[in-house]
């Protein structure tokens, strides 16, 4: 709720989306997380993050403590698409782990692991990994996944998930069947988007039908969840991929332009 407020969220929009508003764990007296964020930069992406987790620590160490994630379980079941995202605990991405372990397999998962589970590599998030059916990723955090320095090859992306795809078979895990990688974005040039299917070897290269200039971008913080949300928005509502990256795209921009 506080965040809510803080954040002037317009919470009438939400219910007529059907969207579940209600507290998790209805009387909590914990405060919302708050994060400081020193940005480096508007187009690098470079940041470094102070959290205190608030809630979100005080919810993982309940639900784990109570072993009463079956109603938490039963309300992802529910969903069509399951997205996660990345959190500063260990007990956060743990109950994670535990919970899509049990999810449904017909429920999709989708995955934005950020610099915070992109730096831990894939021996901490693989379990994660292996449960998502898609994944979305900026090219600098896949080399940080992979353990890649700059110059260090591979230098493309196509190389990168074939690397990525080795090493989840070597582990006897599955791979996401769709990545899609946020390249760098150079200043005049559009915004372009990979889109992989795995499986089948197919690539395509799509670029967002909007120029931006360096004065729009802020604070990148949250602009891969949001670029995740309109990926996905698209794909539940059968719009074509080349529209799912425009839309993908306006709300990277509306969340880091603030």
């Amino acid at each position: 709720r506080q965040a809510a407020e803080d954040e002037r969220v317009n919470v009438d929009l939400l219910l007529d989306s059907r969207s579940d508003t209600e507290p998790r764990w209805p009387g909590d007296t914990q405060h919302t997380g708050e994060t400081v964020v020193l940005a480096q930069g508007k187009r690098d992406g470079g940041r470094m993050i102070v959290v205190n987790p608030g809630v979100n620590n005080h919810y993982a160490e309940r639900v784990t403590r109570l072993e009463d994630s079956t109603r938490l379980l039963e309300s992802l079941n529910e969903s069509k698409i399951v997205h996660l995202s990345s959190f500063v605990g260990t007990q956060e991405r743990e109950l994670q782990e535990d919970l899509i372990s049990r999810l449904d397999p017909e429920v999709v998962v989708s995955l934005n692991p950020g610099m915070l589970y992109s730096k831990l590599g894939l021996n901490l998030v693989d379990t994660i990994l292996s449960r998502a059916n898609i994944l979305f990723v900026y090219e600098n955090m896949l080399d940080s996944l992979l353990g890649i320095t700059p110059g260090e090859s591979p230098t493309q992306v196509q190389g990168k998930l074939q690397l990525l795809s080795h090493e989840m078979q070597q582990r006897g895990l599955n791979t996401p069947s769709l990545v899609l990688v946020k390249r760098a974005w150079t200043s005049g040039e559009p915004h372009y988007v990979e889109l992989h299917e795995i499986s089948s070897g197919q690539y395509k290269l799509c670029s967002a039908r909007f120029m931006a200039s360096d004065g729009n971008s802020k604070d990148p913080t949250g602009a891969g969840d949001a670029m995740a949300a309109g990926v996905l928005f698209a794909m539940l509502n059968g719009l074509p991929m080349q529209d799912a990256v425009d839309l993908a795209y306006v709300l990277a921009m509306a969340v880091s332009s603030e």
